[in-house]
């Protein structure tokens, strides 16, 4: 045999038992495969990550003041969700006999002692102020009217020279400088008036303050309020329409006196006797309005129940300090 004939040889018998072990390797993992096969598990949802908030220390983020109307959107008309005590009885009861509902007692609306959609007139005076007689004799005229709700607001920034103003609040301070700076002022003044919440005058120049209550008739859109009571829960209610409005409106619930005297013993109006007319006692927010369609709870806080005023008013300011977009009055007795 040559040299190259058992070369060759030895080549295929190399070649041969090299295809062999690879056979049998492949046979053995198919073997190995077969016995650690896994079955597929099948899909699931993926539980989604727990995401832990920071505490919130602010007291007023946690809980807000006052409710937001509006804040969830409302069912389509005609539905409403139902109690769990509403819900089916289980298929294994037996059904009661089906019968017709008793009608559910209508609420008592509270007549209004304004029309639907007042010119709302804010005076701001002062018993120690020399000027604020005239404007209160005024505000006195415009409260005997229907198409206007005239509420005075007494100030203490007089106070100091001479006569406390028993009537003032530093709550109607804050919101005369909030009409101010809504209104472009820099300073306050006493007698102001401020018309619909979009205009000011002085509150003795009878006709300048006209002329804003006719422009506001003109220009300014109200929104009809009305009160009721809720005859199963006893509670004062305030219905709110559906509402374009172009930023949400702060309501702002008022009680106040048809009128009040005092003799003034110092300070500028020394002997005088002075009349005030639907003197504001008590300023309270109870909602913000986003324009929805909702009816309201009124609940009165402790200062508004110990004033024991005559009327209660509700007006609705866009935000907070803006235009006046509804607004009514009724008598305090005939719904506390």
């Amino acid at each position: 045999m040559s040299i190259f004939s058992f070369h060759r040889a030895v080549c295929l018998t190399v070649s041969l038992l090299f295809s062999v072990g690879l056979a049998a390797a492949s046979a053995t993992a198919q073997q190995a495969e077969g016995q650690n096969t896994v079955t597929p598990l099948p899909l699931t949802t993926p539980a989604q990550p727990t995401i832990s908030s920071p505490t919130i220390q602010n007291p007023a983020i946690q809980k807000p003041t006052v409710p937001v109307i509006g804040a969830e959107p409302a069912p389509p008309q005609g539905m409403q969700s139902l109690p769990p005590a509403a819900l089916p009885p289980a298929v294994n009861q037996q059904l009661a006999p089906v019968g017709l509902a008793a009608p559910a007692p209508q609420r008592e609306f509270i007549h209004p002692e304004t029309e639907s959609r007042p010119v709302v007139v804010e005076l701001y005076t002062s018993q120690g102020c020399s000027s604020c007689p005239l404007a209160d004799t005024y505000i006195g005229q415009l409260a005997r009217r229907k198409d206007v709700l005239a509420l005075s607001f007494h100030v203490d920034y007089w106070d100091y020279i001479g006569w406390k103003d028993k009537f003032a609040d530093p709550a109607y301070v804050g919101r005369q400088r909030a009409y101010a700076m809504t209104l472009g002022h820099h300073m306050v003044y006493t007698p102001q008036v401020v018309v619909a919440g979009s205009s000011d005058a002085q509150g003795a120049d009878r006709a300048t303050i006209e002329q804003r209550i006719r422009e506001a008739k003109a220009r300014q859109r109200m929104y009809p309020l009305e009160v009721a009571r809720d005859p199963q829960s006893g509670n004062v209610v305030l219905e709110l329409p559906e509402a374009p409005l172009p930023v949400p409106a702060t309501i702002w619930l008022m009680t106040y006196q048809y009128r009040d005297e005092a003799a003034i013993a110092s300070g500028e109006n020394t002997g005088l006797t002075l009349d005030s007319f639907n003197t504001v006692r008590s300023l309270q927010k109870v909602a913000i309005w986003n324009g929805h369609a909702a009816t309201l709870t009124l609940e009165l806080n402790d200062k508004a129940k110990a004033a024991r005023p005559n009327g209660c008013a509700i007006v609705a300011n866009l935000a907070d300090y803006g235009p006046i977009v509804g607004a009514v009055a009724f008598d305090f007795g005939d719904a506390w």
